[in-house]
């Protein structure tokens, strides 16, 4: 059986209707701050510093997810089939 249905709302409704909190606040300040620590910044090496730390930060959250992902490929292939990976 395939049941299909099909919601129309805004964001902010969806997130009400699922119970998720407000981040909007949190969010707000977070880039209020680093707003206020990029103007704070009057010399180049220190721009650039900032930015590496971002996106280097950034490189570990998508390679953390990239492992996450492939490790529970893995194990569902694993269930799927019965077998495991003998090269560990």
């Amino acid at each position: 059986m395939k049941v299909t249905v099909d919601i129309e709302a805004k964001p902010e409704e969806l997130r009400v209707f699922m119970g998720f909190p407000d981040v909007r606040p949190l969010q707000d300040e977070l880039m209020a701050r680093m707003r206020d620590q990029y103007l704070e910044m009057q010399d180049p090496e220190s721009m650039a510093l900032l930015m590496q730390k971002m996106v280097m930060g950034g490189m570990q959250t998508a390679t953390t997810m990239e492992k996450f992902f492939w490790e529970a490929f893995r194990q569902q292939s694993e269930m799927m089939t019965g077998s495991k990976n003998k090269d560990k």
